[in-house]
């Protein structure tokens, strides 16, 4: 299997597939493209949209009315770099920032690692690449 280039997907894209990784999709409307927003709207502030009456779901907050953006929110990042244990900091090249993932003392786990310029969302492409691994190990 060829592994995916999420370093070329929108911000939007991203976040779209977080959600879904998440398994979250029923709680979201979710466009199917970017071009559905109103282009009033920052292409950093697009994502799916939170349309659910509950308040938690999966230890997110759930924000009636607005977009689940963890590529560019560190409310919505957080949560999936401490339970996946992600790591960000800043790269050696100007103004990027590494995200990185291994199991420490496991030799056989993927190592997933990336650079951009916005570290939440390097961190949010390391998800990505981590549930790709794991696609295909089941």
């Amino acid at each position: 299997m060829i592994a995916t280039d999420f370093s070329k997907l929108s911000d939007f894209e991203i976040n779209r597939r977080v959600c879904e990784a998440l398994d979250m999709e029923e709680y979201f409307f979710i466009p199917d493209d970017e071009a559905d927003f109103d282009s009033e709207i920052p292409t950093d502030e697009r994502g799916p949209v939170w349309q659910t009456s509950k308040r938690d779901i999966n230890g997110f907050r759930a924000s009636n009315g607005n977009c689940f953006n963890p590529c560019n929110n560190p409310a919505d990042a957080k949560p999936i770099i401490v339970e996946n244990r992600i790591g960000i900091i800043p790269a050696p090249e100007n103004g990027l920032w590494k995200a990185a993932h291994r199991k420490v003392g496991n030799d056989n786990t993927p190592y997933h690692m990336t650079q951009n310029v916005n570290p939440l969302r390097a961190a949010m492409i390391v998800f990505l690449m981590m549930k790709e691994s794991e696609s295909c190990t089941d």
